[in-house]
């Protein structure tokens, strides 16, 4: 017993504690018989030489019983080795088979249906590894069919094994770490949870790898900030700038890394490049990992216009798959002017209603106002820039607005109808125009007639009679005008009034898209863009058309003197939005922070520098203050111009740097009763003396097109 416990305890090959035990055992067999020996010659030693009473046959049974005795004490011995040394080889070869079963190495495959997970040595006791939880969803989960709260999982348990010791599982199934984990370095490990019911159990695996944190592979923390930047329709084969070459290491120093893309490229869209050799592939293999890495590449030119940021996951590994690192990686698709404006519609049909005078002699004339709105066409950039317009063939009638695309009229027409082309262009250096001109047709047309009463005779009833209105088609009613303030536009939706109907039978709908505005069907117009004074245009109004359709029953006689025509109206609306003071005020000073020179022996009053801010308000009321004053009281701030002046008659210090933090408040703005709209704090830094060269703006950006000489 006690050598089964000392090798238990010193994990000694029983192969040599079995031959010890032998030894042992022979050992005390030699001992005994030389005891046996001994104690056989004092007996003969002690026998008597005299006859004994009986004869020769009483001296020969005395002389026996020693014999005997040594004998049977031999044998005992013997048979008491014999079995302690069956012992000791059963222990032993039980032993060897629990040493041989769990020396089966366990290979960590991180590709299989286990969860895998890789921990660093230094990984604090108390960490959560991994939480597992019941599945009573899925129809191979053992608990799928369990329909009572009863038969959940009531606790989960670890199963026994060699690196068990360091690892606990919690009742709401979470194995943590429970000691250091240094001595299970570079060693997989096999974790086996069991979750129990009253009527049924499952497991759950687990395996982990525990590495050296200085042979853990890593990315450089700073290269997950960096955006990379593709132009679109670039070749295959294009690095990405702004990412530098992607390098994943260890402390000491790994030997191997194979680089993949682990997600975000599901279209292929990326690949990757040696380094050392230049080869573009979906894998690469790494094996001098100090000198080289890999650079992001397109695989395939890019379309801005159908995705412009991609999200990539870079992956380096070692061979085995174990120690693994990821980074994640922004790429930007650069716009490239490639597509050509297109317009919304190919044909456009806009109508120009004439007024009706009469002159001094009676006669009637039509005229059509100049400056009148025809109507708008509009085009759009798929590449989002701007586009401007003009006639293909200038004319003497009409003209357009080359922003908006608005038709203008600009003189009288010398027949009724008049087609006029309209191309549009992107305002790109070089730009595109549009592949195909829209078509407009121009169509002009008398005023309405006069609304005339008919009387209607009954001939079954010629003595009594009625009256019944009839209204005949006409195209346009009067312009609608009407102001509103920025602020009834904040919410989209709203009703912002109500056009006025005829009869109940008139339905209303806009008749261009118009980006502020809609109408429903019973006349109210709503907010679709909360409105903003500064983005409208130089009238700042929202302008827009909208259609009158009457469907009333027409001429029935059962209608008595409600029968009325179908017929279609347009009516102009025309809404003058006023300004409400909500934007802040921002400093156009440049650069940022603010910076300026004071001469060293500069008198009181002198101008070092001159505060300017804008606010894109037309009520703005602008002043400039000194919010925190770090020179000591040299400097004050002229609250309504915003100039910085010296203060005092002590010289100033060459080289010394004089800082104030200033602002610009809007005092039309009101925030609330105590606070007005303002700039965030600048900084003011002020010199003594003079200042060492400096560049205008933090940075510049300029573009030049391709394929300039």
């Amino acid at each position: 017993s006690v050598s089964v416990c000392d090798v238990k305890k010193n994990r000694r090959f029983w192969g040599e504690v079995k031959c010890n035990q032998v030894g042992r055992a022979r050992r005390t067999q030699k001992k005994v018989g030389n005891m046996g020996k001994k104690s056989g010659a004092a007996q003969r030693m002690r026998r008597p030489e005299g006859p004994s009473i009986g004869g020769d046959g009483g001296g020969s049974s005395s002389v026996s019983r020693p014999k005997m005795f040594s004998v049977s004490m031999l044998a005992a011995i013997l048979a008491l080795v014999l079995v302690l040394d069956l012992n000791v080889v059963l222990v032993s070869c039980k032993h060897h088979r629990h040493h041989s079963a769990n020396s089966e190495e366990f290979k960590f495959d991180p590709t299989n249906s286990f969860i895998s997970l890789v921990l660093p040595h230094d990984t604090y006791p108390g960490y959560s590894i991994q939480k597992f939880t019941a599945n009573f969803t899925s129809p191979n989960s053992p608990f799928s069919s369990i329909s009572s709260y009863s038969s959940k999982p009531l606790n989960y348990r670890l199963l026994e094994t060699d690196y068990s010791k360091y690892f606990t599982v919690l009742d709401d199934g979470m194995v943590m770490t429970t000691s250091d984990l240094s001595p299970l370095v570079n060693r997989p490990v096999k974790l086996v949870v069991l979750e129990e019911t009253p009527n049924s159990t499952a497991t759950h695996q687990l395996q982990l790898y525990i590495m050296n944190r200085k042979d853990m592979l890593h990315f450089p923390s700073a290269l997950g900030e960096n955006v990379g930047e593709l132009s679109e329709n670039k070749p295959a084969g294009t690095r990405v700038r702004e990412l530098p070459i992607l390098q994943a290491n260890s402390a000491r120093g790994a030997k191997t890394v194979i680089y993949t893309i682990a997600s975000g490229n599901a279209g292929h869209e990326f690949a990757l490049e040696d380094s050392s050799t230049g080869e573009i592939k979906d894998t690469v293999r790494i094996e001098d990992t100090r000198k080289h890495g890999v650079f992001l590449v397109s695989n395939k030119p890019l379309d801005r216009e159908s995705k412009d940021l991609y999200t990539l996951v870079l992956e380096a590994s070692d061979p085995k798959k174990i120690n693994k690192a990821q980074v994640k990686l922004q790429v930007k698709i650069l716009d490239v002017n490639d597509n050509h404006p297109t317009f919304t519609k190919p044909d456009y049909r806009f109508t120009v209603n004439g007024v009706k005078s009469t002159n001094n002699y009676g006669n009637e004339t039509i005229s059509y106002e100049r400056f009148t709105s025809v109507g708008k066409v509009e085009a759009k950039d798929a590449d989002g820039d701007k586009v401007a317009y003009r006639l293909l063939n200038p004319s003497n009638t009409v003209v357009i607005v080359p922003q908006t695309g608005e038709l203008l009229l600009a003189g009288e027409p010398d027949t009724p109808e008049l087609f006029i082309d309209v191309e549009a262009h992107d305002i790109r250096t070089p730009n595109l125009k549009s592949v195909k001109p829209a078509r407009v047709l121009v169509e002009f047309v008398a005023p309405d007639p006069i609304p005339v009463v008919v009387q209607h005779l009954n001939h079954e009833y010629q003595h009594s009679h009625r009256r019944d209105k009839r209204r005949v088609t006409r195209a346009v009613r009067p312009t609608k005008r009407i102001e509103f303030t920025e602020a009834d536009g904040d919410s989209e939706g709203r009703n912002v009034f109500q056009l006025e109907k005829e009869t109940d039978k008139e339905t209303f709908k806009i008749r261009d898209e118009n980006p502020w505005v809609t109408v429903e069907t019973n006349g109210a117009v709503r907010v679709k863009k909360k409105w903003d004074y500064e983005e409208l245009g130089p009238e700042k109004t929202i302008d827009f058309w909208v259609i009158i359709t009457n469907q009333g029953p027409g001429n029935n006689k059962d209608n008595g003197n409600n029968g009325q025509l179908k017929y279609t109206d347009n009516q102009r609306v025309i809404i003058h939005v006023k300004d409400v003071n909500d934007e802040p005020p921002y400093f156009i000073n440049r650069p940022l922070p603010m910076q300026a020179v004071v001469q060293l022996n500069a008198p009181p009053n002198t101008p070092v520098f001159t505060l300017q801010a804008r606010d894109p308000d037309t009520d703005h009321n602008i002043h400039y203050f000194i919010v925190r004053d770090r020179t000591g009281g040299r400097f004050e701030v002229d609250e309504r111009s915003g100039v910085v002046r010296t203060r005092g008659t002590d010289l100033f210090q060459l080289d010394m740097e004089y800082v104030l933090y200033v602002k610009a408040e809007d005092q039309n703005g009101k925030v609330d009763d105590r606070r007005f709209q303002s700039t965030p704090e600048e900084r003011l830094s002020i010199v003594g003396g003079k200042r060492a060269p400096q560049f205008y703006m933090p940075s510049y950006e300029a573009e030049i097109p391709e394929n300039q000489k």
